[in-house]
């Protein structure tokens, strides 16, 4: 689609698609989806589709619910169906905007250019309803919002009587809300975004892109599908304050179902850490990270595992294993003939024995050590080695070193109040202080707490390099770091792969498997 109407000639951004019911119309095809029913006899005929919907018996087709910037910048939203989705555009190429675009405008109580980005709708079942959200925030409180909206039609929408899904204060404007059910059983598995309910339980996932810091926060919690409200089940670690998807740059995330192999699919945008003018040369800017499966942890009861799709197998070409040696205190060991700039790298190490006395914690109340006062990985911070760290893998390194990008862990700590049932967190860091000779890209040092569960006895790492970007899922994807380095040494087949340990005691390394990946084939659209 391109910005042509009024309505979005200052841009089309960002959207997303829910599979519909066919109606067709009097030719005996189109959706009459893009024509409100006016008639009882309609609506319950679209009544009847959508449930048919739930069971899998309609024949659907995609709607895209899109914001626009109209020409007086509002920011207003906008609905496209496929032109011919039967015959020559099987690929969803060409697509027509409703004549009674906009559908959506700005409440009078938000600004007019904090209105954007809708997520995909559900179906209600008790009200026979189409749901959707929308993301905004109110200025004078800087509080965060996410608009809920209904409609039984998806052309006439309004806003449900109490407004607000749920808020948060002083979390500024929320972008690229997103809103979908989980299986708490822990399987690998997702849902359809219209199930509320589900045999082995299930929760909501809330997540919003934080306009103010660039950082995509997600909570856990409950849909009350009778007051229209979600809670988070611990106020802790609402939006804002709690969870991330992703610790590095990672930011305007989406998800998606889907239905054939049922598991929730996840993207976002990785930016560049160099300059405008290195974009300008390259001719393009910003990536999609490589797509990740999302389902919960049903052992630590509060947070996502996200994991890369099984898809990038697929990719594989050659693969190098080392299991069972040790790493001493100083030690860097060499991956041989592992050159290059593509790799899935999994490695696992013994957990260090931990003794109270050798971590940084602080007394609580009850005399007990429990939260750590050091929890960034800024390199300012980590002052020096311990017995736990840091240890851990450097890849688009250079023969001498100069040039590496290092993943690792540093120390581990009690989590606060788990003395009745021990669970530690240790820091993961992808450290880029020293990924480049160049002295005008991003240099710091990202990460954060991942738990580690008391009967767990290895930290794991999983590492995808692919050239600049570096992504990182620690303890089986509980914790993710997507980080962008650009060596001027290290490049290509002058890129090695290097365990290091800079602990004061030795490390067990359990195992080490690395797969060079393959070229992506990327079939481009005339």
């Amino acid at each position: 689609m391109v910005p042509d109407q009024w309505y979005d000639e200052n841009g089309v951004w960002t959207g997303s698609a829910t599979m519909l019911p066919l109606l067709l119309d009097g030719r005996g095809r189109g959706p009459s989806i893009t024509a409100a029913a006016t008639t009882s006899l309609e609506k319950e005929e679209q009544k009847r589709r959508w449930q048919q919907r739930r069971e899998g018996d309609a024949q659907l087709i995609p709607g895209i619910m899109y914001t626009g910037s109209t020409n007086d910048s509002w920011q207003v939203q906008s609905l496209a169906f496929p032109s011919d989705p039967w015959e020559e555009d099987g690929l969803l190429v060409q697509w027509e905007k409703v004549a009674d675009n906009p559908v959506l405008f700005p409440p009078d109580f938000i600004n007019v250019t904090d209105f954007r980005d809708p997520t995909t709708a559900w179906w209600d079942d008790k009200r026979s309803l189409w749901m959707m959200v929308i993301g905004s925030h109110l200025r004078p409180t800087h509080t965060g919002i996410a608009l809920l909206y209904q409609s039984a039609d998806f052309l006439n929408w309004e806003l449900v009587p109490h407004k607000f899904l749920h808020l948060t204060q002083g979390t500024g404007m929320w972008e690229c809300v997103d809103f979908y059910p989980i299986p708490t059983s822990g399987e690998p598995r997702g849902l359809d975004t219209s199930v509320s309910e589900w045999a082995g339980g299930v929760k909501h996932v809330l997540k919003a892109s934080m306009d103010d810091t660039k950082l995509d926060f997600y909570t856990i919690g409950h849909y009350d599908t009778e007051s229209l409200t979600f809670t988070p089940d611990e106020e802790e670690l609402d939006l804002g304050s709690g969870f991330r998807y992703d610790w590095g740059r990672y930011y305007a995330s989406k998800t998606f179902y889907d239905p054939l192999l049922q598991r929730r699919i996840l993207f976002g945008w990785v930016n560049e850490s160099d300059t405008r003018d290195d974009d300008i040369i390259k001719g393009w800017s910003g990536v999609q990270s490589i797509p990740r499966q999302v389902w919960f942890d049903n052992l630590t009861q509060n947070s996502l595992i996200q994991w890369p799709i099984e898809e990038i197998k697929s990719l594989y070409n050659r693969t190098i294993s080392l299991t069972s040696f040790t790493l001493e205190s100083g030690g860097i060991f060499k991956v041989e003939e592992a050159q290059g700039a593509q790799w899935d790298i999994t490695v696992s190490f013994t957990k260090p024995t931990l003794h109270v006395e050798q971590g940084p914690f602080m007394d609580d109340d009850s005399g007990g050590a429990v939260a750590p006062f050091f929890m960034g990985c800024n390199q300012n911070e980590i002052l020096s080695r311990g017995a736990l760290g840091p240890f851990g893998v450097s890849v688009l390194s250079s023969e001498d070193l100069q040039e590496q990008t290092r993943i690792y862990f540093y120390r581990l700590f009690m989590q606060e109040n788990s003395t009745s049932n021990p669970s530690w967190k240790t820091l993961v860091c992808n450290d880029l202080s020293r990924s480049t000779m160049a002295s005008h890209v991003d240099n710091g040092t990202y990460g954060g707490l991942v738990t580690v569960l008391q009967d767990e006895d290895e930290l794991m790492l999983r590492i995808l390099v692919d050239h600049s970007i570096v992504e990182t899922f620690a303890q089986g994807g509980r914790t993710v770091i997507t980080t962008r380095s650009y060596p001027t040494i290290a490049l290509d087949r002058l890129a090695n792969i290097y365990l290091f340990n800079d602990a004061s005691t030795s490390i067990e390394v359990r195992s080490l498997t690395v797969h060079e990946l393959s070229d992506i084939n990327i079939h481009y659209i005339n």
